[in-house]
């Protein structure tokens, strides 16, 4: 991958966005040689968790690699200038954050930043959970991964970053998807259908 590479995450620092995960395959790439640059761009109000991932990346030896951005109010630079998104959420996992072991889980819907790096055309490197899987379209528009696998996040990460021809063809068909299927425009055609069949129902309950 070019050194130039930005791997761009738009989400809360929260246990179960998973970012712990990111880091840890930051290091697994720079083990292997590869060259990015990863952004965390969201604001959170786990401080606690907030603290150990900073040290984790300097603990795995990755803290120059990985910018912290906190909130961010307009992220169209950020996504202009990357590479792709990742999105490493978490499913069900137990962390050990410091001294204190935490039980992860949650559901992830239809995360806003999926659906506005589509629109950028860039690819989406994803944990396989919620709203995540109808969003990416796996080995078409992104790469799906198992949750809470540092080592299988890391392999997607390489694929794309390794594989230009390929990034821009996803990337591609990742905006015409997003304008196909999550556009105001297709949501108000896909309500009005429901709409319509509804009003059908009725009338057709008073037959």
């Amino acid at each position: 991958a070019q050194s130039g590479a930005l791997v761009l995450a738009l989400a809360s620092p929260i246990p179960l966005k998973g970012l712990h995960h990111l880091v840890r395959a930051a290091a697994i790439l720079r083990g292997r040689g590869v060259r990015a640059r990863f952004v965390i761009a969201g604001a959170g109000d786990d401080e606690a968790y907030e603290r150990w991932l900073r040290n984790e990346a300097r603990t795995l030896g990755v803290a120059d690699c990985i910018q912290f951005l906190g909130y961010v109010e307009d992220p169209k630079p950020l996504l202009r200038a990357a590479t792709l998104l990742v999105l490493p959420t978490v499913e069900a996992e137990r962390l050990q954050v410091g001294s204190e072991v935490r039980e992860v889980r949650g559901k992830e819907g239809l995360p806003r930043s999926v659906l506005e790096a589509m629109s950028y055309a860039l690819p989406v490197v994803a944990s396989d959970v919620g709203g995540t899987r109808e969003q990416v379209v796996h080995g078409v528009t992104g790469l799906l991964v198992r949750p809470s696998d540092p080592e299988a996040l890391a392999a997607a990460l390489e694929r794309v970053l390794g594989d230009p021809v390929w990034r821009r063809s996803a990337g591609a068909e990742a905006r015409h998807r997003v304008q196909a299927m999550f556009s105001i425009e297709a949501s108000s055609k896909g309500l009005a259908g429901v709409l319509k069949e509804a009003a059908g129902l009725r009338r057709g309950g008073l037959r």
